[in-house]
């Protein structure tokens, strides 16, 4: 016999007590002789021996009593395999949007519960979510009515499809089930994206036996939008809208677009298979100085999900780009400005630089960071707070003892480099030209390397990413990604007195790269995909307000993971935010598995099939003892035991 709760046990040294009260009731030293007791006889002998049997036996009584409670607390089981009996069914539901292809649906969740109709008492049924991670809906239990219910009212979600951990899961939960029958009721489609990564060399459980529903009717027409922006390319601003043709090779359709509920245009467009198709649809009298959120809408195809797309013109989403001020007086000349300035022609990414505002520096922006008075009170409150926020930062060194004293608490340090003559200056080496800030100038990476430098400083610290160096080795150029804080370190300046940069055909190319690479590195709130987590700017409230199920508001900090797809709104106490979040577009493509002969190989029929389905279950020990309950036993024999003692205990005192 086996326990669950051994330490229990302990308490039997409880039966102390009663020993020790028996043994202190020990016989007189002197013994006084009455003799009117001589008229008693032998009977009144007999009576004292009865009398001294019964008190070693209700002492008896009461250790026994204490060992059974003991025991019984112990939970005692007997560890015996159960023999499997009866049948265990897995429904594995593929949740992903795909599922929600015209019928599909509706056919599959028909059939799986025609596979749970037969169940009896005592059978085992679940129900197994496939995305974004398989998790059960409904544990294997003898349940089955609950089973039937939830799959009945279960309804397709808007996740990507992925199915090996979810086979695995199932076959490995039948067969640790106990049941002589295992199967595996397969609800879902036979798309390729969701079979990739499947190894079906490696058959699940023997025993387990996997059923799979008919072959759903092909889709005949489909295709999905996949991104949108806004364009100001034509005579008139609107949206660029990118679509995947599937099926058939071309089609018409009706691309609707709504702001508000309200619809502003309407457009026929034409879409070809296996080539890219981009459309601009111009949006007079919709202003680009506002922000504004899209409904963009195809007419339904078999697959109407990803037939809606949600995007937001926000105006605090476009690129700004904020300096400090310069020092040296009103005659020195800006490079840093006019050369950020130059690029507001470059229509993939122009930028210009904007005074930086004297209070609380704008979040989800790029600043550049010059001179002493960034680090002192009371900008450097103003700096930490930006950073904390997930602003951005280009810093250039100077060496104040401000700077420097910032720059320790990051745990940087600084070091002066100086060129040794006019004609000895100082270069940029050793370009890492791995990283994306350093990857577009790659054409132009022998005149980076020609730059002259007067003076700088280097860089060292373990969390600085060396992008250039010094002559010398030490670091010129850093990424610096400590605690959540992400920002630029430069140990050079763009004045004449430090280098000759300003002046070269490189410099305004270096400006664009890294300012377009900062403004990357800010979380946008567009193109968000249904499974991505949303980072929001703090603690407040997350409301849906336009999706196609509705969604409770719900309070949140820091991050979100949408399940659909629609309009967001996040806000709190000082700030509101749009965000949209849409389908992945590998789900639209409803190709299915080209060869389906490889779904046999999971069964595993190599084995013998008839001793295999009869297996015997090892109890967990909870379970074992949950089911065995003998310490119920226990206490019940205590009770007894109890109630016996105290009729012997007042028998013994009279």
């Amino acid at each position: 016999m086996n326990l669950l709760l051994p330490f229990f046990l302990a308490g039997g040294v409880l039966v102390g007590v009663p020993l020790l009260l028996h043994f202190l009731r020990s016989k007189p030293q002197v013994t006084v002789v009455f003799p009117t007791l001589r008229f008693l006889g032998p009977t009144a002998v007999r009576e004292t021996r009865m009398h001294r049997l019964r008190r070693w036996l209700t002492l008896f009584l009461r250790c026994l009593i204490i060992l059974l409670i003991c025991a019984a607390f112990a939970r005692p089981f007997l560890p015996s395999p159960t023999l499997g009996k009866g049948r265990a069914v897995i429904v594995a539901v593929d949740n992903s949007f795909s599922m929600q292809a015209k019928g599909r649906w509706e056919t599959l969740r028909a059939w799986s519960l025609a596979q749970l109709a037969d169940l009896n008492p005592g059978d085992q049924a679940g129900i197994l979510l496939m995305n974004p991670v398989p998790r059960w809906l409904v544990p294997l239990s003898q349940n089955v009515e609950q089973t039937r219910e939830v799959l009945g009212s279960l309804q397709p979600g808007y996740e990507t499809t992925s199915y090996d951990a979810a086979l695995r899961l199932a076959g490995d939960a039948l067969a640790h089930s106990g049941a002589r029958d295992m199967a595996l009721v397969w609800m879902g489609d036979e798309q390729d994206l969701g079979w990739r990564g499947v190894n079906f060399s490696q058959p699940l459980p023997v025993g387990v036996d996997v059923r799979f529903p008919p072959i759903p009717n092909p889709p005949t027409r489909q295709a999905a939008i996949t991104k949108a922006a806004w364009d100001t390319t034509g005579a008139t601003p609107g949206l660029r809208v990118d679509l995947t043709q599937f099926m058939p090779d071309h089609d018409q359709r009706i691309m609707t677009v709504s702001v508000d509920g309200k619809v502003v245009a309407r457009q026929n467009v034409t879409l070809d298979a296996n080539r890219r198709n981009s459309v601009l649809v111009p949006l007079p009298g919709i202003a680009g100085d506002q922000t504004r959120s899209f409904k963009i809408q195809l007419d339904p195809d078999d697959l109407p999900a990803d037939d809606v797309f949600y995007f937001v013109h926000d105006m605090e989403e476009q690129p700004r780009v904020f300096l400090t001020p310069l020092q040296g007086g009103p005659d020195a000349f800006d490079f840093l400005s006019h050369a950020i300035d130059s690029t507001r022609q470059i229509a993939t990414a122009p930028f210009r630089a904007q005074v930086l505002p004297d209070g609380p520096w704008p979040a989800r922006s790029v600043v550049m960071v010059r001179g002493d008075g960034p680090f002192q009170a009371p900008q450097v409150d103003f700096l930490d707070q930006f950073l904390n926020q997930g602003g951005v930062a280009w810093i250039f060194l100077n060496g104040s003892p401000s700077q420097e004293a910032w720059i320790n608490r990051h745990h940087l340090a600084i070091k002066p480099e100086t060129s040794e003559s006019e004609d000895n200056p100082l270069h940029l080496r050793n370009w890492d030209t791995s990283h994306p800030l350093v990857t577009p100038l790659a054409d132009s990476l022998v005149a980076l390397l020609s730059v002259e430098f007067y003076r700088g400083f280097s860089i060292d610290g373990v969390d600085a990413t060396p992008i250039a160096t010094w002559d010398d080795g030490s670091c010129a150029l850093a990424e610096i990604n400590r605690d959540g804080h992400r920002f630029l370190i430069s140990g050079f300046d763009f004045n004449r007195e430090a280098t000759n940069w300003p002046m070269q055909t490189s410099f305004v190319p270096f400006v664009h790269s890294v300012t377009r690479w900062l403004v990357q590195q800010q979380p946008s709130t567009q193109d968000w995909r249904v499974g991505d987590t949303v980072t929001v700017p703090g603690e407040g409230t997350w409301e849906a307000l336009d999706t196609p199920r509705p969604q409770p508001p719900q309070h949140v900090s820091g991050a979100v993971r949408p399940e659909m797809p629609g309009l967001y709104r996040y806000h709190d106490d000082s700030q509101t935010h749009l965000y949209t979040v849409n389908l992945r577009p590998e789900e639209s493509d409803l190709t299915p598995w080209a060869t389906p002969n490889d779904f046999s190989g999971l069964t595993n029929r190599t084995g013998k099939a008839a001793p295999a389905r009869v297996t015997t279950l090892n109890l967990s020990e909870g379970d074992a003892e949950n089911q065995q309950r003998i310490w119920w036993w226990f206490l019940a024999v205590a009770v007894i035991l109890t109630l016996a003692e105290l009729r012997l205990a007042n028998s013994t005192t009279t």
